[in-house]
């Protein structure tokens, strides 16, 4: 009968145990690509305000060197976009843009 009672007792601890444990968030490839594109986006407007102040101050050679920049980041936002829109989410880089917004209102 002690058998039966502790055989009992202990699988209702480790149930408890285990209905009491978290499994990890691991984010999906959705979720990295639209963080990426996120990144991209923000980087992109970086150097599109660093080519301003180049042009600006009339540096011809760093405002080439950042319109470099933004050309490369526009392609990797294009081909992030590309890979979320076959993934099946509408208008990834508008979508982008609102999170952006969003973030940058609750900061």
């Amino acid at each position: 009968m002690k058998k039966v009672m502790f055989i009992i007792a202990g699988a209702m601890f480790t149930l408890t145990t285990m209905a009491q444990t978290t499994t990890p968030v691991v984010p999906t490839k959705k979720q990295a690509d639209s963080k990426d594109i996120r990144k991209d986006i923000r980087e992109k407007r970086a150097d599109e305000r660093e080519l301003r102040a180049d042009v600006k101050a009339k540096n011809k050679k760093a405002a080439k060197a950042e319109a470099k920049e933004i050309k490369a980041d526009n392609k990797e936002i294009r081909q992030d976009a590309k890979t979320l829109h076959a993934e099946g989410v509408k208008h990834p880089i508008k979508r982008a843009d609102k999170q952006i917004h969003t973030i940058n209102k609750h900061h």
